[in-house]
Order: structure tokens, then C-alpha cells, then sequence
């Protein structure tokens, strides 16, 4: 009666005993779609994100320095919107992407600070396009000159 007790060929009764076989095949396609693909997405999204970084704290440097040299005449505006236009032209942003604000008291020796927030589209997909965007903001400071340079 042994021959009733064990199994004619061994590998069926591994391959019956073993419900979770043949999982791999509905695993692999959840794992990549939902952890692999948003971590590829994100990873893709990064050089975006530091490349918008970077230019506002490029814009901030150079309009702080643009008011400390030639100070805080009426048409510093036209100016400070000149120089980001072409920051932006120079580092392939839509045009309007950075906004400059100044905080200073046009005294002599006091300090210059320029804030510019930037809008970073938060995700980028190739067939809906934009999705979201958040705003970031560099601030720079540098101290107006004494005498000299300064233009009233």
C-alpha cells in the first residue's frame, strides 16, 4: 500500500502543493506601475527643478547687483524686467516664469535685497503636458555703496 501514499512523479506534488505559483506574472506589472515608473517620472523631473533653482538665484545676484551700481532710479523697473527677460531667453524658461521684488531703502550703506520667485511645473508628462506647478524663491543681499557708483 506504500505506492498509494506516495505521489507518482514528485514535481506535481510540489507544483499542486504551491499556491503562490506563477504570482511573479501579476506582480511584475503592479510593481512597475506603481513604484517604478512615478520613481523614473520623479527622477526626470529633477534637472527641471534645479535648472528653474538656479535661475532665480542667478536673476537675484545679478539684479541686487544691478541696484547696488546704478541705485534706485525710476527706471530700474524697465531694467530689472530687462535682465530677467534675459535670463529667462538664456536658460530656455517661458517668458513671465521669474518675478523680482526689491526691498531696499536707497541710503547709502544700507543693504539691497532682492527677492525672485520662480514657477517650476511640478510634473511634466510628454501627452498631458503640465501638471501642477509650485514656486520657489531665492533671495539675495548685497550692501549699497558708500559713494561713487550710485546714481540718484
Amino acid at each position: 500500500m506504500r505506492w498509494l501514499a506516495e505521489p507518482a512523479d514528485p514535481e506535481r506534488a510540489v507544483r499542486e502543493s504551491n499556491p503562490e505559483r506563477g504570482s511573479a506574472v501579476l506582480e511584475l506589472p503592479f510593481v512597475l506601475g506603481l513604484i517604478v515608473v512615478p520613481f523614473a517620472l520623479l527622477v526626470l523631473q529633477l534637472p527641471i527643478w534645479v535648472q528653474h533653482q538656479a535661475a532665480a538665484e542667478d536673476a537675484a545676484a545679478e539684479v541686487t547687483r544691478l541696484m547696488a551700481v546704478h541705485g534706485h532710479g525710476n527706471d530700474n523697473g524697465a531694467d530689472i524686467s530687462q535682465l530677467t527677460a534675459a535670463i529667462e531667453s538664456s536658460r530656455g524658461l517661458k517668458p513671465g516664469t521669474l518675478h523680482a521684488s526689491v526691498n531696499a531703502s536707497g541710503r547709502p550703506g544700507e543693504p539691497i535685497t532682492v527677492s525672485v520667485t520662480v514657477d517650476i511645473p511640478t510634473l511634466t508628462l510628454p501627452v498631458f503636458g503640465v501638471i501642477g506647478q509650485a514656486t520657489w524663491t531665492a533671495a539675495h543681499t548685497e550692501r549699497q555703496p558708500d559713494f561713487g557708483s550710485v546714481e540718484k
